[in-house]
């Protein structure tokens, strides 16, 4: 038996076409006009609406505990709420700590995934110390199809920060092994240091959280990432929810120098901006912080210019309550869910008001991540032997989103309030059908870890 989804528009990087789609198993079989249909065959008629490929989120956070705070999103809320969203294929991370195996964090990561996923996922490697070897375990953590490994700049007392010396060592040997290097680009000491200023004046508010993690302290290490990544022998490097509005284009200038430099922007600095904090800061806390509406224009300039290669949500659904209760930027914990409102949030005010087209928009949320961390054309695409996860987008309806319109379990949204243009219809994770007008249908036996291949330079040319 097979699953045809009929008279669609199909959606790819490279244009739209009416056609149909057969599934077979868990690949994609056929594309093509008037596909036929055989005794048996369950057939979605798609009519008016966008068929994509699975969306992609190669930056999300679930079940991550820093101090005493936990995200109120496991891998099982997470992934549905990803699948609700069109979402096919998530990216989290192991957390590394200092003198720890990265093989022994692999190990508990993945064993905190197991039988807890509706839909695929993969995982960065997290790397903060090198002082026990752990550069000689980065060969086995590749050869597991872990081929990313993240990098903190600041966290410092969370325990996350990786000094210089172990970031142009992990440069160094990433480029030996094929993998990649990705980036939270914030100055610590810039940041520490202002926010002790805000703190000493009596501004420690969530309200002041913005001010106190100044644009430059991304701009310092998106500057000095190059320059390490460049003298490690030209080693791919990937800066995440770049959020001030030169970020993208000293990522896109180092590109054209011919180095392997990747930026990505999150949703939320696209649609809000500081301006937003008046309000509930809680609802908004996250770091980078919002920025103010220049830095939000410039990011949507350098969307439209082509200097923005992949967007990200994340996600990382920690509760409003104790933010509430603490008030304080220094101990409360930051991150927002958006992994199932990324789709259509970026159709809404990217596509629909005419900054990109449909077609640019599944580049950057399914081809490109797929590109990047080593999923093409396996993901990402909608090929003949690619895996079957499709994205099936109703862009007819006009309604308002609310916190209750979500499957997390954070209770809230950002962008409750907005208006959206169109709806997930349908969500398919490798021919299974787990979204479908408006009823979940996930099974945690079905998603899978997701083996990476290495990092392919020849792939950023086509981002």
């Amino acid at each position: 038996m097979a699953l045809i989804v009929k008279n669609g528009m199909l959606v790819t990087e490279a244009g739209s076409v009416p056609a149909d789609l057969r599934i077979e198993g868990e690949t994609v079989q056929a594309l093509g006009a008037g596909l036929p249909t055989r005794p048996g065959d369950e057939v979605i008629d798609a009519e008016g609406c966008y068929v994509m490929p699975g969306m992609i989120d190669p930056h999300v956070h679930f079940q991550l505990r820093v101090g005493d705070y936990l995200t109120v999103d496991d891998f099982a809320a997470g992934t549905r709420s990803a699948a609700c969203g069109g979402v096919t294929t998530i990216i989290d991370f192991v957390s590394d700590h200092v003198e720890e195996s990265l093989l022994k964090g692999l190990d508990v990561r993945q064993g905190e995934m197991k039988g807890q996923l509706h839909i695929d996922a993969g995982l960065h490697m997290s790397v903060v110390d090198l002082s026990q070897g752990q550069d000689a375990e980065l060969a086995e953590v590749a050869e597991r199809g872990v081929t990313s490994i993240k990098m903190y700049t600041t966290y410092r007392q969370a325990g996350l920060y990786g000094d210089d010396d172990t970031w142009y060592r992990t440069l160094a040997r990433a480029k030996e092994l094929g993998m990649i290097v990705v980036v939270h680009a914030e100055n610590d000491a810039i940041v520490e240091a202002t926010k002790a200023r805000f703190v000493a004046g009596g501004k420690s508010g969530l309200r002041y959280h913005p001010a106190s993690r100044p644009g430059l302290a991304e701009l310092e290490v998106i500057n000095r990432g190059l320059f390490l990544a460049r003298e490690a022998g030209n080693a791919p490097i990937y800066f995440v929810h770049m959020s001030v509005g030169q970020s993208p284009s000293l990522v896109a200038a180092a590109r054209m120098r011919g180095q392997p430099a990747i930026g990505e922007a999150c949703t939320h600095h696209l649609l809000l901006n500081d301006e937003d904090y008046a309000q509930e800061p809680e609802r908004y806390f996250m770091t980078p912080p919002l920025r103010p509406p220049a830095d939000q224009a410039a990011l949507w300039d350098a969307l439209e210019r082509g200097r923005v290669d992949t967007i990200a949500t994340d996600h990382c659904a920690y509760p409003q309550e104790r933010r509430i209760e603490d008030n304080d930027f220094r101990t409360a914990s930051p991150g927002v869910p958006g992994v199932e409102t990324r789709l259509m949030l970026m159709y809404t005010s990217a596509v629909e008001q005419g900054h990109i087209s449909v077609n640019r928009l599944v580049q950057l949320l399914s081809t490109n991540p797929a590109r990047v961390f080593g999923l093409y054309p396996r993901k990402g695409a909608l090929t003949p032997g690619a895996d079957a996860d499709v994205v099936i987008y109703d862009p007819r309806e006009t309604w308002t989103l609310t916190d209750d319109d979500l499957h997390s379990n954070a209770g809230f949204t950002p962008y409750a309030g907005m208006t959206i243009q169109g709806r997930v219809r349908t969500t398919t994770s490798r021919g299974r059908i787990v979204w479908h007008e408006g009823e979940f249908r996930g099974d945690l036996s079905h998603g899978r870890f997701v083996k990476r291949e290495r990092f392919d330079p020849a792939m950023v040319q086509m981002l």
